[in-house]
């Protein structure tokens, strides 16, 4: 069971114990305006000899009264997130054996607390530019600031959670990273066709279906399209998925708002239908709430209709 606590100044030395190695195969840039991404292979060889500098700077932070929030197991430190003062996320760090299992998050959400304690309106942060890094900010609710060589600076709004999201064409700059957008390992039955595979009939079929990246800051989150039926007079959303990090997050209602103005303005046919897996609750929820409302229901799917 991982337990959670602060560190106190003795403690700064324990970070030693973190087994920081990564494997990092791509990174992100921010070139005019677009985020890019480019592949790239380096290998970070756990502290590599930086273990003190790091240790000077937590004791630095704890002495000018911030905070550093550990993860342990059994006693052992295997992560840590550290904010100054002033709100500014100083470090975060999860031992290699066990990232993706929500430690980093539940680090990060008592640094959104104490932020709020402070009466701060938001967090600060430079990251690397892996990623993985920009990734798991920017489902933390992180936005640019700017680019400053190999760290872009982010800021997380602490009241305004749920960001706006806009519709982008597929092109050159955001095939590569929706490719790599995956749902959960349960949705993968109720989303069989991967985003690869969209994209590609998307590049090589001038007319079905449509397809837009949904973005946060021009940053790609999923994709939905329609695709244009003119034997029954209708357009039907498909594909749609948003990826697993950034599910949950109000994103997904937003991007169908969007695609069905996208949809209504663009063309004169009469009606917007969706179909998906009858065991796929989170859908039925999603499109009952935008007035969906059922026409036809087969051995595994239903079948709805804009009212």
């Amino acid at each position: 069971m991982i337990n959670y606590r602060l560190l106190d100044l003795k403690e700064c030395k324990l970070i030693s114990d973190i087994d920081r190695r990564e494997s990092i195969f791509s990174t992100w840039s921010i070139e005019d305006g677009k985020w890019i991404l480019k592949y790239e292979h380096f290998e970070i060889f756990d502290w590599e000899g930086s273990e003190q500098r790091y240790v000077s700077i937590l004791e630095n932070i704890l002495s000018t009264h911030g905070k550093i929030f550990g993860a342990f197991d059994s006693g052992r430190l295997i992560g840590f997130a550290a904010l100054e003062k002033d709100s500014k996320l100083q470090a975060i760090f999860i031992d290699v054996n066990y990232r993706n299992k929500g430690i980093g998050t539940k680090l990060l959400s008592f640094c959104k607390i104490q932020a709020r304690c402070w009466g701060a309106k938001k967090i600060y942060l430079s990251s690397d530019n892996s990623e993985a890094c920009i990734k798991f900010f920017l489902s933390q609710g992180a936005r640019l600031v700017e680019q400053h060589n190999k760290k872009i600076n982010l800021k997380i709004n602490l009241f305004n959670f749920y960001p706006e999201v806009n519709l982008s064409p597929i092109d050159s700059y955001n095939w590569k990273p929706l490719s790599n957008l995956t749902v959960k390992p349960e949705q993968k039955k109720l989303y069989p066709i991967s985003n690869l595979s969209w994209l590609t009939i998307n590049s090589t079929n001038d007319t079905t279906p449509t397809i837009f990246s949904v973005e946060i800051d021009g940053y790609p989150v999923g994709i939905i399209g329609y695709i244009n039926e003119e034997d029954d007079n209708s357009n039907w959303i498909n594909p749609f998925m948003i990826d697993k990090s950034f599910q949950n997050k109000k994103l997904g209602g937003k991007a169908l708002k969007a695609i069905i103005e996208i949809i209504k303005n663009s063309d004169s046919l009469s009606s917007i239908k969706v179909n998906y897996n009858k065991n796929n609750i989170i859908a039925e929820s999603l499109y009952r709430k935008h007035n969906f409302y059922p026409i036809l229901e087969g051995s595994t799917h239903k079948y709805c209709e804009l009212l």
